[in-house]
């Protein structure tokens, strides 16, 4: 007892001595490893890069989405999988990036993410209120117009607007009329311009078209001389190029100014908020505000209305010399430029003079009156709106 009791100290001792050596072993494999491999403290991919998932799924449901596009920093990243609807984005910058994701059918979103390592993120989407009619591509890369039911029409008995039901209450209705304006005007936009400047031949395919449904916010075509948008139109349709506001047939005989289909327009090129309003049987009336809306142009009868030279490609020049310099360059007949000029459309007026000058020949569709009924567009005009169509995709939407 006395030798174990004696013995008792010296093994102690030792026992102290080796869980100091241990643990100066084990700080000292920690600093090694900090200093050494920073990368097993926050988790980051080599390199400063990181992995991102990008999880899809349906707001009100939480179902998979497989499709949708994503977007990272504004530039096509994949499309989620039918599997798990994700996309997995590789060797990711670490730092903030926008994360944008689009689906046919669905409102699109943008979200910031702080990417510090290997990690996903779940973005949900709600339903759209734009549903696709006739698509041939992204966004992006296509001439992006939505049409949008009106709640107003004209009656021309008692010579006031009046609301109606007629789309309101019938979507098939409005998509009836909808897709009769896109066939005998869009897809056939070759017959009503110049042959001798001629179109893209794949020009049907550089379009998509859209309808807005929002079965408690519609337009009224008759507030304001372009008519006014469902509240929040542009945030739930912030890629359309142009909207096209569509009302239905004039109650009542088309007599008087008052009576004659009206259209408007507000704003001048894609990309830019522009809008239209238009009725259902108007003619060629929607070729002369879309003019205005999706290609730029210019009117070039003598009125009321707003004229500036147009760039590039100007159908409208603000001097003789610049309209007859243009026809040269096109190798076209510069004798055909002339002032616009014109009877008075403006009630107390008898003539009318613009300072400035055109060169396609009447009838033409961004005249006055008869581009209703059977104008063109003429060599200027056509070379404006094949300059427009060369022109879609990334650059003219930055």
């Amino acid at each position: 007892m006395v030798t174990d009791s004696q013995n008792f100290p010296v093994s102690a001792c030792g026992f102290r001595r080796l869980r100091s050596a241990c643990a100066a072993i084990l700080f000292l494999f920690i600093l090694f490893s900090l200093i050494l491999c920073p990368a097993l403290a926050v988790s980051p991919g080599s390199n400063g890069h990181g992995e991102l998932v990008v999880l899809v799924r349906e707001a009100d449901t939480g179902n998979i989405t497989a499709n949708a596009l994503v977007y990272l920093d504004g530039t096509a990243a994949g499309l989620t999988s039918g599997g798990n609807g994700s996309v997995v984005l590789h060797n990711v910058d670490l730092g903030e990036h926008s994360v944008r994701v689009t689906r046919d059918g669905y409102a699109e979103i943008t979200r910031t993410v702080d990417v510090t390592g290997n990690q996903r993120i779940t973005i949900s989407l709600n339903p759209s209120n734009v549903i696709p009619l006739l698509t041939h591509g992204s966004h992006e890369e296509k001439i992006d117009i939505v049409f949008v039911a009106s709640k107003t029409r004209y009656d021309c008995t008692v010579q006031k607007k009046m609301t109606t039901e007629t789309y309101t209450a019938d979507r098939a209705v409005f998509l009836q009329d909808v897709n009769t304006l896109i066939a005998g005007n869009y897809l056939n936009l070759d017959q009503y311009t110049s042959g001798r400047v001629g179109l893209p031949s794949d020009y049907r395919d550089r379009f998509n078209f859209y309808y807005y449904w929002d079965k408690d916010n519609f337009a009224d075509a008759f507030d304001g001389c372009a008519g006014t948008l469902p509240d929040h139109f542009w945030e739930n349709a912030p890629f359309a190029d142009a909207a096209v506001i569509v009302y239905p047939t004039y109650t009542g005989p088309y007599t008087g100014a008052s009576c004659e289909p009206d259209g408007c327009a507000s704003g001048l090129g894609p990309g830019a908020h522009t809008w239209i309003k238009v009725p259902a049987d108007g003619g060629r009336l929607i070729l002369h505000e879309s003019g205005h809306a999706i290609f730029g142009l210019i009117d070039v009868y003598c009125g009321d209305t707003y004229y500036i030279e147009n760039d590039p490609s100007p159908n409208v020049w603000s001097s003789g010399s610049a309209c007859r310099r243009s026809a040269a360059d096109d190798r076209w007949n510069s004798s055909a430029c002339g002032q616009i000029t014109g009877p008075a459309l403006t009630p107390g007026e008898s003539v009318c003079s613009q300072p400035f000058w055109k060169y396609d020949p009447e009838p033409d569709i961004m005249g006055f009156g008869v581009y209703s009924y059977f104008g063109k567009f003429g060599e200027a005009d056509t070379t404006r709106i094949d300059y427009v169509l060369d022109n879609t995709g990334g650059a003219k939407k930055a």
